[in-house]
């Protein structure tokens, strides 16, 4: 049988199932999806998915598998009032494997209002609707519990502790950044509070890169900076004085700059997957 279920606030509900629940979704087929395994650094291109494997993620919240053992059992009903609570919907097609999640904005949820619907017979609707999109906002694999996605921010809210797969810096390693091994030279004015949200990813990023490395790929990591051309003092060390030189240094810990071998070109990676 079909199912499709709610999540208000902590709670699952049954909304529709059997022969009251249509197939949702129909425009998307898991096993024919393109999945790319999410990188912080990726950019998808518009027919590829990012996929995730959950059993990696230990702090990382799991609603979905719990809804899993919770089917076995019989869940309650939504009620009419509990409509405007819904947060997010889960179809599950009969036999397959797949939880099909689309989080539910204000936009897509119409109570306290009259529409007509201009079917075969026009009518009256009076009763809460709730809009189901064409594609959902997620794909979950119960047997492997792997997630599939088009954006990471839309499902934050759901899978708590999702975020650390993008994390930002905090203050104290925004400053531990800023006297990486005495390297920059940081404009007085251009001070940590000043670093916005997505410097503060480039500088986690960047940071966990760094400090992963040997001292010896360290150094030639300093000589391959070196050979970029960014802004330095007298003393060499890198000039610092608003988000755009931070971004570049940053990549430049990332060793997004490079020339082709070719046509020789300097150009940059705006994105890039480790292979």
């Amino acid at each position: 049988m079909n199912f499709l279920y709610s999540r208000n606030n902590r709670k699952f509900h049954t909304v529709l199932s059997g022969s009251k629940c249509p197939d949702f979704f129909t425009s998307t087929d898991p096993t024919q999806l393109t999945k790319v395994t999410y990188s912080s650094t990726a950019v998808l291109q518009a027919d590829e998915w990012f996929e995730v494997d959950l059993n990696t993620l230990p702090n990382v919240s799991d609603p979905l598998e719990k809804l899993n053992r919770q089917v076995n059992n019989s869940l309650p009903t939504i009620s009419r009032i509990q409509y405007k609570d819904i947060l997010y919907i889960v179809f599950k097609k009969s036999n397959e494997d797949y939880f099909y999640l689309q989080k539910i904005l204000p936009s897509a949820k119409v109570y306290g209002k009259q529409l007509v619907s201009f079917s075969s017979q026009p009518d009256l609707i009076e009763q809460p609707i709730v809009i189901v999109a064409e594609f959902p906002d997620a794909i979950y694999e119960i047997s492997t519990k792997k997630l599939i996605f088009k954006k990471l921010d839309f499902l934050e809210s759901i899978f708590t502790g999702l975020n650390t797969l993008f994390r930002t810096a905090t203050t104290a390693e925004v400053t531990q950044f800023f006297q990486l091994g005495g390297l920059l030279a940081i404009d007085p004015l251009y001070t940590v509070d000043k670093v916005g949200i997505p410097n503060r990813k480039n500088i986690a990023k960047a940071l966990d890169i760094y400090n992963s490395y040997t001292p010896q790929i360290q150094q030639s990591l300093h000589a391959y900076i070196q050979t970029l051309g960014l802004p330095a003092d007298a003393k060499g060390k890198y000039i610092i004085t608003d988000e755009q030189s931070l971004k570049n240094f940053a990549y430049a810990i990332q060793e997004r700059f490079y020339t082709t071998q070719a046509s020789m070109q300097d150009r940059l990676a705006q994105a890039y997957v480790p292979v």
